[in-house]
């Protein structure tokens, strides 16, 4: 096919830059053996060489002949056919959608597809796609859209699978919703339907039957289209599907589950024969889990960060410091050469960094493993990252096919001599990059220690959140690089005391470094130590502060002369390091 209409050959991958998410994901389904029905995709080129038409000019010949011949190729005469929208970008994961674009079924004949190509087209610049966009901070201009051309089936029962529970999260659960007809009833419409539930570990199976008046169908009376007709009597209050078709849908999805890695939103239908056709999947936007849903299981360890995030961490905390490590990891990413499509389709590793489980904040090790591979020399990596987070038991995620010996010499090698002097030359400056960002820190930090939070509007508290992350959140470049400096080298040390000195408690390296001077985090504790020598230095001043209450203490000792040295000094402690306490991170 040429580049203005595109058909799957069964073996090369379908690009979504160029048939849209929602055809890639169905070229997908078609290679792993599910029942797919067959279609084709006007391509975004397509999309792009018609944008300068006028409503009624006609579609380029070269554009016609390409959708008629893919149309007499793949489908008889008289067949009807879905028309479907398939935006770049659609059905991925975090961005599903659903239901913003016109789609178009029972649709036959040339004329009326081509038609209803050109109105698939114009939906894009529908109100509630351009909302859409703009709520998910998406580009509204020179947007990217495929039309999907895809057989009819004539659905006797049609629904969705979620591998993972929606409104709750539960990966542990399959939700099966169907109804009698066309999906468009349940998608579209909110007609009821039946509500089948089963325990992935148990694989029982709940069933709630609803009363199913209504029906989307094909409208004979126009000969294409859908029309809403009356379910007969006999079959409302029964289940749409058995317990064994549930099973097959079930079976279905958790097959898509495991090849997408994470829980899919499924539409199905069962035609008139009591085949099963999957018509569509996509990530469930509203699940942050993957683990379980996908058949792999977690490892969590709170080892290092429960220093942080002691106790019960609220979700307002959670929700601030997942996106933080999200963002600052990919900073890292950057700065370390991982490409930035790999780092795109490597999303889902940053956002699942952390979990939050019953209240307390813990590490999730496979997201951290997975993203250590995106680095060449993954295994000695790995040897250090262990002893920083100081993680009491090593992970092995799931194992990718090894290396041949061409990608290992050719690919993986000069991509890990590039790693190192990468690495050479921002160890080389870090010193006055660490300086640089200091020096911004303290800036923006001194700007913001001067407002008056309690007189601001939330909208303008958001403001000032949003550019709290911009200035220095999304410029956290230096200390990332600095933790890989130091990590490197803690791990090095500890190889060393190991090899040279015979240090079979693994400890000898922390002595060695113990007490080390300048580093900012060990501040505020000499500092509270320099104040408290102080007021044993002074009898009068620690007889205050053991017998009288603490307000007393702290009014005496702004007024008293004899106290002034220290209470200038507590001041100032206050001022740099008053926010240091337990659990400071908090929201």
């Amino acid at each position: 096919m040429s580049n203005l209409v595109w058909r799957s050959d069964g073996a090369s991958k379908a690009d979504p830059r160029i048939v849209g998410g929602k055809a890639a994901n169905l070229d997908r389904l078609t290679r792993l053996g599910h029942r797919v029905p067959s279609f084709y995709v006007v391509t975004t080129a397509a999309f792009n060489a018609s944008r300068s038409l006028a409503p009624r000019d006609p579609l380029p010949l070269p554009l016609r002949k390409e959708i008629f011949r893919a149309q007499a190729e793949l489908f008889p005469p008289d067949i009807f056919v879905a028309v479907r929208s398939s935006a770049v970008g659609e059905d991925a994961a975090g961005e599903s959608f659903a239901g913003i674009h016109d789609s178009f079924l029972y649709v036959r004949g040339a004329d009326a597809i081509v038609d209803a190509i050109r109105r698939v087209w114009a939906s894009v610049h529908a109100e509630r796609a351009v909302a859409y966009r703009r709520s998910r901070q998406l580009p509204t201009d020179n947007v990217q859209i495929a039309v999907v051309v895809q057989q009819m089936v004539d659905a006797e029962v049609s629904g969705v699978a979620f591998t993972a529970e929606p409104t709750t999260g539960d990966v542990h659960r399959v939700v099966v919703s169907s109804l009698y007809g066309l999906g468009e009833g349940l998608v579209s419409a909110g007609l009821d339907a039946d509500l089948f539930t089963i325990d992935k570990r148990t694989e029982t199976v709940e069933t709630q039957a609803s009363e199913k008046s209504e029906r989307f169908v094909f409208d004979a009376a126009k000969a294409g289209g859908v029309t809403r007709e009356p379910v007969p009597t006999e079959l409302r209050d029964g289940p749409s599907l058995s317990e064994s078709q549930v099973r097959l849908v079930v079976e279905a999805a958790r097959k898509i589950e495991d090849a997408w890695g994470a829980p899919q939103d499924i539409e199905f239908a069962v035609d008139r024969a009591g085949s099963l056709w999957i018509l569509q999947t996509r990530p469930i936007t509203t699940v942050e889990e993957h683990g379980p849903a996908a058949g792999y299981g977690l490892l969590w360890d709170n080892s290092n960060i429960i220093e942080s995030f002691s106790g019960v961490t609220s979700p307002m905390t959670f929700s601030v410091i997942r996106r933080a490590y999200a963002t600052v990891y990919r900073c890292f990413s950057e700065v370390m050469g991982i490409a930035p499509e790999t780092i795109r389709q490597s999303e889902s590793l940053y956002q699942n960094m952390l979990g939050l489980i019953s209240g307390r904040v813990y590490y999730n090790l496979r997201s951290w493993y997975l993203l250590l591979r995106l680095f060449p020399g993954f295994e000695y990596n790995r040897q250090f990252m262990e002893s920083m987070m100081g993680v009491k038991e090593s992970y092995e995620p799931e194992r990718a096919s090894p290396p041949s010996r061409m990608r290992r010499y050719f690919v993986e090698l000069p991509a890990l001599l590039r790693l190192v002097v990468r690495s050479t030359w921002n160890f080389a400056r870090i010193r006055s990059r660490v300086a640089r960002f200091e020096a911004l820190f303290e800036l923006h930090y001194h700007r913001w220690a001067a407002m008056d939070f309690s007189e601001k509007r939330p909208h303008e508290l958001m403001a000032i959140y949003g550019d709290m992350e911009r200035e220095i959140l999304e410029q956290w470049r230096a200390p990332i690089i600095n933790d890989l400096f130091v990590m490197m080298n803690y791990g090095v040390l500890k190889t060393l005391c190991t090899s040279w000195c015979g240090d079979a408690s693994g400890s000898l390296q922390n002595d060695l470094i113990c007490g080390e001077g300048g580093i900012r985090s060990t501040e505020p504790t000499f500092k509270l130590m320099d104040l408290a020598r102080d007021v044993r230095a002074q009898p009068e001043l620690a007889q205050l502060f053991t017998t009288r209450p603490l307000d007393e203490v702290a009014r005496v000792t702004q007024t008293d002369p004899r106290f002034a040295s220290f209470h200038s000094a507590f001041a100032q402690y206050l001022d740099e390091y008053g926010f240091r306490c337990m659990n400071e991170l908090k929201l």
